[in-house]
């Protein structure tokens, strides 16, 4: 969400499970999708778990932390002003019922109707990048005249709200609470997939390059993905660095020129600057509450 520090989670999960074989290695069985009965409980539990969390913390409406540095008071502070946390306990008498595979209860949400075919890779690797996508987009952050900023949604919201409009200071606020705690690990992997499972040899094939050797099969097909192709799918295919501007027709790098003289004399030849740019010494953020 735009700004908005909605904590949530996403997972992949099989629908099923991995367990030890009889004859050795492993073997997979297929469990019956969640009932939205099941997803009730499940998200009522997790909001009642969160909830005691919070209070033994100190995280609650009626003793709030005096600290106003602490990463998770900004937290809170940036999401209950947009309503998307309440401090106050689960006021609410039961779950409201929803799309299928769908629950809420308090605030907390959970949505399970995203599936994905074993077979279809495209479509798990959007799902990654789904995830792993950044919290904003900063071509959508613009800086008004009187100093203010304004962030463009992408799809209107359900009242209606196309923008947020925030001074320098909220914007540092909601911003502050985006960022993790230094050697925080965003990605994490459960069960089968975790590092140290005994079953995760046997799950997750090893790389083609530590295959057993085929001499009568083909070679396997190159995992490696070139930067410039990457770059493509970040920020689009006219982002493309190895197309050529004159001809559109596709580049390779020749060589890599390090040596200073060298390098002097190609700037000189295209006829751009040789001289680097000077960048101006850092200063400390205006007080934007000073009096005048």
């Amino acid at each position: 969400m735009a700004l908005v520090s909605c904590l949530h989670f996403h997972a992949i999960v099989t629908d099923g499970v991995f367990h030890p074989a009889a004859g050795g290695g492993v073997a997979f069985r297929v469990v019956d999708p969640p009932t939205d009965r099941e997803l009730g409980r499940l998200v009522r539990l997790v909001a009642r778990r969160i909830g005691r969390t919070l209070e033994r913390h100190g995280y609650t409406a009626d003793t709030l932390p005096d600290d106003g540095n602490d990463h998770a008071w900004m937290v809170a502070v940036a999401a209950s002003d947009q309503g998307t946390l309440r401090l106050r306990g689960l006021d609410e008498p039961a779950v409201v019922a929803g799309p299928r595979l769908c629950a809420d209860f308090a605030g907390y949400n959970l949505h399970c109707r995203t599936t994905v075919a074993a077979n279809d890779s495209d479509a798990l690797q959007r799902l990654c990048r789904y995830i792993l996508r950044p919290p904003i987009a900063a071509d959508r952050l613009l800086e008004r005249s009187d100093g203010t900023y304004v962030y463009e949604i992408k799809k209107a919201w359900r009242d209606g709200t196309t923008a947020i409009y925030l001074d320098p200071m909220a914007l540092m606020t909601r911003l502050a609470a985006l960022i993790v705690r230094p050697h925080y690990n965003m990605v994490r992997y459960f069960g089968c997939y975790a590092s140290r499972s005994a079953l995760r040899p046997a799950v997750v094939p090893p790389p083609p390059s530590l295959a057993p050797d085929q001499s009568d099969a083909p070679p396997p097909a190159a995992r490696y993905i070139p930067w410039a192709a990457l770059l493509r799918r970040v920020f689009g295919p006219t982002a493309y660095p190895l197309v050529c501007p004159k001809c559109g027709g596709g580049m390779k790098i020749i060589a890599c020129v390090d040596d200073p003289t060298a390098i002097l004399q190609i700037l000189r030849h295209l006829g751009l600057p040789t001289t680097p740019v000077v960048a101006a010494p850092a200063r400390a953020p205006p007080d934007l509450y000073d009096d005048p």
